[in-house]
């Protein structure tokens, strides 16, 4: 399988914090982790650079994404919780995607320099 890309954490991401409380940035990659089945070689797999790990980069992509979007929060640092708004999309069960991002947050679309005249979402992992 592999680790997946950054954009397909966020729903892990999301549901591994969904009770509300403020959890550990070490606790959340290993419920991650656990929920996708990854191989220890898998969490082993570092960049290119050496200098971190491929799920360790990712999961910290889909953390500051989703952070910008205002879906999370770090009450303190590496501690991280999540929003009203982040459950209320959670439960929605709407496909989370950049695009869906950019067009509902202007938050993430300033962060990510998206125009307002985005195109609709497009869900790149089925299933959604």
């Amino acid at each position: 399988m592999g680790v997946p890309k950054y954009n397909e954490l966020y729903l892990p991401l999301l549901m591994a914090i969904q009770d509300g409380k403020t959890h550990s940035l070490k606790e959340i990659k290993g419920v991650i982790a656990q929920q996708l089945q990854l191989t220890k070689s898998e969490l082993l797999e570092r960049l290119p650079s050496g200098k971190q790990t491929v799920f360790d980069n990712r999961v910290g992509w889909a953390r500051t994404y989703l952070k910008k979007a205002g879906l999370i929060d770090s009450p303190q640092k590496a501690y991280f919780q999540i929003t009203s708004e982040g459950k209320r999309l959670l439960e929605s069960g709407v496909c989370i995607t950049d695009q869906f991002l950019a067009k509902q947050y202007p938050s993430f679309a300033a962060f990510k320099g998206v125009r307002k005249n985005i195109a609709t979402n497009i869900c790149p992992t089925a299933g959604c």
